[in-house]
């Protein structure tokens, strides 16, 4: 995995997160971009860790429950889709609990999160969903760049020149 691709994996890992419940994370590298998945919910955990893919190529996500259990499981691909945005498509899984039907989701490139219940956990009663959201991946000299610009802005009161 190349460090830009590392570091925007960080990035989106450190901005993705809300502090409610548990949360999982995977981030998906697909078109030069990072797609961070977060599952919020009550969960032992879900599809971890990062993964390079093509466009239209399938995403296996599971999320389990506290004693291992399947919670719900469904396949994810990306498409283009209008100008600046992309489309997720949500799969029923082979195995169930999943999807009753396929679903799909636009979300523009960056900048936009999109949420997707995925069900009512029965044990807890509480609603797992998961959050998309793209990043774009960073790079050394963009990071190095936007650290000196913040620290200039701190050491000089707001201003920058």
């Amino acid at each position: 995995m190349k460090i830009s691709q590392q570091l925007g994996i960080l990035a989106a890992l450190a901005l993705v997160g809300c502090g409610h419940g548990s949360q999982e994370f995977q981030s998906i590298v697909v078109d030069k971009k990072v797609l961070a998945v977060t599952t919020a919910g009550e969960t032992a955990g879900a599809s971890t860790g990062s993964q390079n893919v093509d466009l239209g190529e399938t995403v296996h996500r599971v999320i389990h429950g506290k004693a291992g259990e399947i919670l719900f499981a469904y396949d994810l691909s990306v498409k283009r889709g209008n100008p600046g945005a992309y489309v997720l498509h949500l799969k029923p899984a082979a195995q169930a609990p999943t999807f009753a039907r396929e679903r799909s989701v636009s979300i523009q490139e960056v900048g936009q999160s999109v949420r997707v219940e995925l069900m009512e956990n029965p044990q807890t009663g509480k609603t797992l969903a998961d959050a998309y959201r793209f990043f774009q991946p960073v790079t050394l000299g963009s990071l190095h760049r936007d650290l000196v610009r913040a620290l200039h802005l701190e050491m000089h009161g707001g201003v920058s020149r």
